[in-house]
């Protein structure tokens, strides 16, 4: 696999645009995984640029004044970009389908990569010819690897699987030519070898490109959906929050309110008392209260039996809490046929004339 001196097309300039290409391409790469961002594919797509770039710099003859003293390594080192890039390319591939790929073949391929390239430089200069034509069976091996994940990407509804198969063809048959010694020969033949490295790139950051803007716009969808579920989420919380304060709020009033009257219980009474007792000792204001008793009560409900007993005793309530008509007037039943009217900032005056009044 040794090139002649002849550039690229005799045309030095078009093979440092190629290479100034990819190792741009490299670089930006590069910087945004360094920098932080981590996408998916970054660093062996800036792999898979430098060692193409090398490849690119070897056919067009760049490197040519640098070997020029080394005729014997020319041919080894003319050979590191096949081996090298064949596991950069599956590599590639498994950050862009990491559910999919095959990932113990993967590092076979790349083990068996790293021997033939031990190979190139251990084994004498005559055999690296051979070396890189057996190479040809690891290269199908990792083609059809590759071929391999993508159906099963394809299967799972992966995105970006089709411009990935067309960057595999194209791969796989520039990786052959390439092992095959056609880049050897001056002509079309190497301006169409180099150029098809850097369509290769054309390709496959096209889907980078695809699986990255899929990455962004699932994790929209997902941000959407979380959003979504966090406001249910709020929403049964403030749902249940209320059902638990209306259900707290009626256990309170069952709590202190007499059950066959409906109006405030001895409970209620005691603490209601209480609490302006000590407002009336603190404002200097009047309180008032009134104990009913209902006279002959048992006779009654002997008489007439229980039910017009509780008829009498809601009636007696009814017309106390018509005359507790004030925020802080309490009617309450204090117990049996007991009944209290608490009646804040109301002298004895005015107090005995609202009890005449409902009496």
């Amino acid at each position: 696999m040794q090139h002649p001196p002849p550039s690229l097309g005799q045309e030095p300039w078009l093979s440092l645009l190629l290479v100034g290409f990819l190792i741009a391409v490299a670089t930006l790469h590069l910087a945004m995984y360094a920098g932080g961002r981590r996408r998916a594919g970054d660093l062996p797509f800036s792999l898979l640029a430098l060692f193409a770039a090398l490849r690119v710099s070897l056919i067009g003859g760049l490197l040519d004044a640098a070997l020029a003293g080394l005729p014997a390594e020319h041919g080894r080192l003319d050979a590191v970009p096949d081996f090298l890039i064949l596991p950069a390319f599956l590599y590639f591939l498994r950050t862009l389908f990491p559910e999919e790929s095959d990932e113990p073949t993967a590092r076979t391929i790349s083990a068996a990569a790293g021997l033939w390239l031990a190979g190139t430089f251990l084994l004498p200069r005559g055999a690296v010819r051979w070396v890189s034509l057996s190479y040809i069976v690891v290269s199908a091996v990792g083609i059809a690897t590759a071929l391999s994940c993508l159906a099963r990407a394809e299967r799972a509804g992966r995105s970006a699987v089709r411009q990935a198969r067309a960057g595999t063809f194209l791969f796989g048959i520039l990786l052959a030519l390439d092992l095959l010694g056609v880049a050897a020969a001056p002509g079309p033949g190497r301006t169409g070898l180099a150029f098809g490295w850097v369509g290769i790139f054309a390709v496959c950051s096209a889907a980078l490109g695809r699986r990255i803007q899929d990455s962004y716009e699932e994790a929209r969808r997902a941000s959407r959906a979380l959003a979504r579920q966090n406001e249910e989420l709020e929403r049964l919380v403030a749902e249940r929050t209320r059902e638990l304060v209306e259900a707290n709020e009626g256990l309170r009033r069952m709590a202190e309110t007499d059950g066959l009257t409906g109006i405030a219980n001895r409970r209620r009474f005691e603490s209601a008392l209480a609490e302006e007792r000590r407002r009336a000792a603190r404002t200097g204001s009047t309180l008032s209260l009134g104990m009913f008793d209902v006279d002959h009560f048992k006779a009654y409900n002997d008489a007439y039996g229980h039910l017009e007993g509780d008829e009498c005793l809601k009636k007696v309530a009814s017309v106390l809490s018509a005359h507790a008509r004030r925020p802080g007037d309490l009617a309450a039943r204090y117990g049996g046929e007991e009944f209290a009217l608490l009646l804040p900032d109301t002298d004895p005056e005015g107090a005995l004339a609202r009890v005449r009044s409902a009496a």
